[in-house]
């Protein structure tokens, strides 16, 4: 009786342990949603099993939405400037080259889309900004950063870019600090998730215009 249970219980479970291997965050999420959806008890109300399953729709849709502007910023080339610092990004990558107005290449920053889950809503992740140790301490950072706010909310329309950074980075949080985002205090694996919606960036645009 009990070789027969833990063959069950292993011919079960294997098709759901192969499908774990190419899962995605949001993925995740659908999938424990539906774990907790068949476990439910029967007192369960219908207007909970319906939130459940609405919610499970909404990660689908971000999920994909996640990946069509992830296509989008990999084929989108384009070249922005704000205060000398001038952003080049060509199509069929994530790069985005750093540069002065001579064309001196300063260094370099990887844009990704981001999905907010409690918003529903999918932006810009600004990751791996690197700049030469030459060009630094000259507040090329800020304006690289600050280029890229101009260009995802200015040009690109979209809701929120964000950036997570270590802890222990001083110079980065202070350059992100003075091109605008916000410390959400969101502390998790030694980073400091920081972050601004587009809102807010006109509203500061607004701020410096009339000052």
């Amino acid at each position: 009786m009990h070789t027969k249970l833990i063959l069950l219980l292993i011919l079960t479970t294997y098709p759901a342990a192969q499908a774990m291997t190419n899962e995605t965050p949001l993925t995740k999420v659908a999938r424990r949603m539906d774990v907790n959806l068949n476990h439910m008890p029967e007192s369960s109300s219908l207007n909970f099993i319906q939130q459940i399953r609405t919610t499970r729709s909404l990660l689908a849709a971000l999920h994909a939405e996640c990946f069509k502007l992830n296509d989008r910023l990999a084929a989108t080339s384009f070249t922005y400037e704000i205060d000398g610092c001038i952003l080049r990004k060509s199509a069929s990558c994530h790069l985005v080259r750093l540069l002065t107005k001579d064309a001196q290449e300063i260094g370099s920053m990887r844009l990704s889309p981001y999905a907010h889950l409690h918003k529903c809503q999918i932006g810009l992740y600004l990751t791996d900004l690197y700049i030469k140790p030459a060009y630094r301490g000259q507040g090329y950072a800020t304006r690289a950063t600050q280029s890229l706010l101009g260009f995802a909310f200015g040009v690109a329309n979209l809701p929120f870019v964000c950036a997570d950074i270590h802890v222990n980075n001083a110079p980065s949080q202070k350059a992100t600090a003075r091109a605008g985002l916000m410390n959400g205090l969101e502390t998790f694996f030694s980073f400091r998730h920081w972050s601004i919606t587009r809102e807010q960036w006109l509203k500061q645009q607004r701020t410096r215009a009339a000052l």
